[in-house]
């Protein structure tokens, strides 16, 4: 029975008995969740086996779960509005807050709403695959299939920005989802590169829906902004939830992707607006793709585009000529009309106005004052080097009687050169904080690249370089080679060269959407990828053997070998001889019935008007 197996709370992975530290994923299954969390191991309906939270919002809570009948790991979405509803640490059962009885009524409702709304797209790339809606303990739950992903914050914490072609292309399966939820009247609200995650599938994902009340006037229900992504429109005592705040945060998602750099904040920018596309990302792309950045984020909803139509049409136009950044990358706002500068005179013509001022008189002081001066530094700069260098070159009595009275100049050239040997000594002790001796090398495979680093003994004994390399047989972070051999006596602080995995190298996926499936396959094999065809009914209107769609997001970086299924067009069925003829038939003794019953239906009606 499944119910008696021993599941990970963090994974839904099945655990050794008596363990409490997962070995799948680390998770500690003696931790506590905290209230108003459902307790670890809770069931939901008699079916759904709650773990740890996910994420939680103004409006739900997200559990890891794991459907008990199927044994499938799911993601199980819990209507909490914990500013109008409580839970006893006792009970799974919620209570209503005293006041807010209606509320909580009308915004369960747009709960089963959106959930069950979103229902209909589950074979929709990039939207959650929903199994389940219902009712249980005082409140409602959306059960969806569970997506293994990180956010894409995670992702590019370690990761360079995406050149825009890249990004685009991996971005277009979310803007198109989102598209057909603006065509059904569902708008997301809190786009964000903590909303879409990269699965270990490589597929994005949408995630983080709340009911519309979450981005209205109620204050129990408001879900906080995220700063650079939320749009003008939605802070505010009266937000104003519409398709073109969608428009405005992911079109801020497409700057972060390209740039690497979090949007300034809406409401900043409604106050003075700087905000440009770094001229190094807008000369790599098209004038329609940077008119889109520029107008989807216009801070205010009066002068941004309108609809996802709009921006899909600017950003995957075919329009291919690039225009010089700096122009195209400042916005209309940004720009100043150019100032009349007051032209300065040149430094000749000044000079020539202040002696004609001054007259011919003063040139004379002038040139005195100049001599004396240049006298003056002379001697200064002179006596400087005596003291400190000539000294030891030449003798100057007279400089010597003068100066050898300060205290800190040597007295005579012995005391000088004393002192002098005596600051440049050079000392055969060695510089580091033990003495050298003879130690063994450490057979190092037996270690990670992150426990060496951390390795007090290690790093004092031996100074260590690493080598990256991609390799198919050995973990990423594991130790392929080391330049001297395990056991070998050398003296500490003697260098040692360690070559480290990367693991399977990681390559980007081509985009072959469109192209016909064999030059498809060759290109992705050549690539590094294992090809799999998967044939798709064809109505007539497509083309035969051309890929419409690919298993994984092209632009992102998979492991050399990684399977990808190609969706392609089948030959389009030919009616054979045979079945022609026996349709001719059918349809001669469907006419042939049709005058009998129409023959033996006349005189009826016509017997029947004469008795009348």
């Amino acid at each position: 029975m499944t119910e008696s197996k021993n599941y990970c709370m963090g994974c839904m992975k099945e655990m050794p008995t008596g363990e409490s530290i997962c070995p799948h994923c680390s998770y500690n299954d003696l931790s506590v969740q905290r209230d108003p969390f459902l307790h670890k191991r809770s069931v939901i309906a008699d079916r759904y086996l709650i773990g740890k939270v996910e994420s939680f919002s103004s409006d739900s809570i997200t559990y890891i779960g794991l459907d008990l009948q199927s044994d499938s790991v799911v993601s199980v979405t819990e209507f909490y509005p914990e500013k109008i509803v409580s839970r006893p640490p006792t009970s799974p059962q919620i209570a209503i807050r005293i006041g807010y009885e209606e509320m909580f009524r009308i915004t369960l409702q747009s709960f089963l709403d959106l959930w069950n709304e979103l229902k209909e797209f589950s074979k929709v790339p990039c939207l959650p695959t929903v199994t389940d809606v219902l009712l249980y303990n005082g409140t409602a739950y959306a059960v969806s299939e569970y997506k293994d992903c990180i956010t894409l914050e995670s992702y590019f914490k370690d990761k360079p920005a995406l050149s825009p072609k890249k990004a685009l292309t991996s971005l277009k399966p979310v803007i198109s989802a989102l598209k057909k939820l603006h065509n059904a009247g569902i708008i997301h609200g809190s786009i964000s590169p903590k909303s879409v995650c990269v699965g270990a599938d490589g597929k994005l994902h949408l995630t983080r829906f709340s009911i519309r009340q979450c981005y209205g006037s109620s204050a129990e229900l408001r879900t906080r902004p995220v700063s650079g992504f939320t749009p003008f429109e939605l802070y505010g005592d009266m937000p104003d939830l519409k398709e073109h705040s969608d428009v405005y945060s992911m079109t801020a998602l497409i700057y972060y992707t390209v740039t690497g750099a979090v949007p300034a904040d809406a409401t900043k920018r409604a106050v003075k607006d700087e905000m440009v596309l770094p001229s190094s990302v807008a000369e790599k792309m098209t004038k329609s793709q940077i008119t889109a950045i520029v107008k989807g984020m216009a801070v205010h909803p009066h002068n941004r585009l309108t609809s996802i139509d709009e921006l899909i049409r600017l950003l995957y136009s075919e329009q291919k000529t690039n225009v010089k950044a700096p122009s195209a990358a400042t916005p209309q706002s940004a720009k100043k009309r150019p100032v009349s500068k007051k032209v300065e005179p040149s430094y000749e013509a000044q000079r020539k106005e202040k002696y004609a001022k001054s007259g011919a008189n003063d040139l004379v002081p002038l040139m005195i004052k100049t001599f004396v001066g240049a006298i003056v530094a002379f001697s200064l700069i002179f006596s400087v080097l005596y003291t400190t260098v000539l000294y030891k070159s030449i003798e100057i009595p007279l400089m010597d009687s003068i100066f050898g009275g300060i205290s800190f100049l040597p007295m005579n050239k012995e005391d000088a050169q004393d002192v002098f040997n005596e600051t440049n000594v050079t000392t055969t002790e060695p510089t580091s904080n033990y003495d050298r001796s003879y130690v063994s090398v450490p057979d190092f495979k037996v270690h990670t690249y992150d426990r060496i680093k951390s390795n007090e003994v290690f790093n004092r004994n031996f100074v260590i370089k690493y080598k990256m390399q991609p390799s198919k047989t050995h973990e990423k972070n594991t130790v392929i080679s080391q330049s001297l051999a395990a056991g070998e006596s050398v003296l500490s602080g003697t260098e040692i060269t360690l070559v480290i995995s990367e693991g399977v190298a990681q390559i980007e996926l081509p985009d072959v959407i469109g192209m016909p499936y064999q030059a498809a396959k060759e290109k992705l094999e050549h690539s590094g990828f294992v090809v799999k065809q998967e044939l798709s009914k064809n109505s007539g209107d497509e083309t035969p053997g051309e890929v419409y769609l690919m298993s994984k997001v092209a632009g992102l970086e998979f492991d050399e070998g990684t399977e990808i299924v190609l969706s392609v067009w089948d030959e389009v069925e030919e009616t054979t001889t045979e079945e022609t003829t026996t349709k001719k038939e059918t349809t001669t003794k469907k006419q042939t019935t049709t005058k009998k019953e129409t023959t033996t239906n006349k005189p009826t009606t016509t017997k029947t008007s004469e008795e009348e």
